[in-house]
């Protein structure tokens, strides 16, 4: 049986190396326009409390956090309240075999009950990336969360890797195919690159393209995007809901402001929402 998914993505304007700050700018645009029980899936955009032009090691590891750090308990405080899945990028530090810091570009994931689900590494590093942090392995991920196949895609991973296009095999859109994904979340902080000019058109467009493997399909893409310029660098906005058996966009922000994205969609769910109450009603009896 079908349900109206109802998902969420927030755009915004983060300040560079103020990321309570950002937390708060953050929540407040969120419930200012959204009600609790009213989402089901939450995508707030790539590095999205720390800003994202660090230009070393060095300069990013203080804002860099073990999975269950700053942005995993701001993404269960906001799942609890929400009874929605959220997810955030941050920058992660874990600690190697040899005692040094490894940092990941990383996507915090956390379900409905404000557990965290998994952490997922951004795969196909951008420039600014590899002057910091590592890639993600060999694998992109997808977990069941609210009765659906959900994968997840940091800005980059969209792209062939090293836009090596010549070589393209459309690994995102076709690992998602393979695993019969219904929604792809997606963190990002797209840059709008010198002499081009605003035109939500082209980047609606050129995310369909990428990906063409699911077009045709039920499936949900949702991306989040950011503002603003940081450091000279401007960021595209244009955050979108997109529905790929189209493809068709159902919801976008513009280029600058800040906005919360709210948007339904019928998909075959696995559970049904009465299934998902009474498991829940369950849980909290036996915790």
């Amino acid at each position: 049986m079908e349900h109206d998914v109802r998902v969420c993505a927030v755009q915004f304007n983060p300040v560079l190396f103020e990321p309570e700050r950002n937390m708060e700018k953050a929540e407040e645009l969120l419930f200012s326009r959204v009600k609790p029980s009213s989402v089901d899936f939450v995508v707030f955009p790539e590095m999205a409390f720390t800003g994202y032009e660090f230009r070393s090691k060095q300069e990013v590891l203080p804002y860099c956090e073990q999975q269950r750090g700053r942005t995993y308990n701001f993404c269960s405080s906001i799942s609890k309240r929400l009874e929605a899945c959220v997810v955030a990028g941050y920058p992660e530090r874990c600690v190697g075999a040899d005692g040094e810091n490894v940092l990941y570009n990383s996507m915090c994931i956390v379900d409905q009950h404000g557990d965290l689900v998994g952490t997922y590494r951004k795969r196909f590093l951008y420039e600014t990336d590899k002057t910091w942090a590592e890639d993600g392995g060999e694998e992109f991920q997808s977990y069941e969360i609210l009765g659906l196949k959900v994968a997840f895609g940091i800005c980059m991973d969209i792209n062939p890797k090293e836009f090596d296009y010549a070589n393209d095999t459309f690994a995102l859109a076709s690992f998602c195919k393979k695993r019969d994904v219904d929604i792809l979340l997606f963190s990002t902080n797209w840059i709008l690159n010198d002499g081009e000019e605003e035109n939500p058109g082209h980047l609606h467009g050129y995310w369909a393209w990428r990906l063409t493997p699911l077009i045709g399909k039920r499936c949900l893409f949702v991306a989040a995007n950011r503002t603003g310029v940081e450091r000279g660098t401007t960021f595209a906005g244009e955050s979108c809901v997109m529905s790929l058996a189209g493809p068709g966009v159902i919801a976008a922000a513009d280029a600058r402001s800040d906005d919360v994205l709210i948007a339904s969609y019928p998909l075959l769910k696995k559970t049904t929402r009465k299934q998902l109450a009474t498991a829940n009603v369950a849980r909290h009896a036996n915790q």
